[in-house]
């Protein structure tokens, strides 16, 4: 008696092409990677200050500055960041709002004094630089002679 076994040879195909798994692997390697990064490729404020000199070829020949006295005696409308995060996100909705109603009012007699605590955050004097933007003051001022670090955005009653 012969038994013959026929060998077939059929091959299934197959579900992922030979590559893609190994390919997936590497992209979760990836994400993980970046993941592990992310703080470091949040987009970063810089802010350009030239400060102002007593020298004579500076520009503070050229620009009046109002003394402290002077400016103690204004309208302050004054904001204050401390570095808490809660606080300093209802201390930017109010210095917003206030930069809206000084611009409506095209900040005659007004002022927005921006103080920033020993541990407030960078981002929130960009955020405040921005917003006084946004009013269109041009005339403002970084303070950094002080304690705390100072912003101050004038109306038009400064010349």
């Amino acid at each position: 008696m012969i038994i013959h076994c026929a060998t077939r040879r059929h091959r299934r195909r197959l579900l992922l092409p030979p590559g893609l798994l190994a390919l997936a692997f590497l992209l979760l390697l990836g994400c993980r990677q970046v993941s592990l990064h992310a703080d470091r490729l949040k987009p970063r404020y810089v802010l350009h200050i030239i400060p102002l000199t007593s020298s004579p070829n500076s520009l503070s020949r050229l620009i009046k500055l109002p003394s402290l006295q002077e400016l103690e005696k204004w309208n302050w409308h004054t904001v204050t960041f401390t570095g808490n995060i809660w606080l300093d996100y209802f201390e930017e909705q109010e210095a917003e709002a206030v930069g809206r109603r000084l611009k409506a009012t095209h900040g005659a007699g007004d002022g927005l004094r921006i103080s920033l605590g020993p541990i407030a955050r960078y981002r929130s004097l960009i955020k405040m630089v921005n917003c006084i933007g946004h009013t269109g003051y041009t005339k403002w001022w970084l303070d950094m002679r002080g304690k705390s670090t100072t912003l101050y955005a004038f109306g038009d009653r400064w010349r």
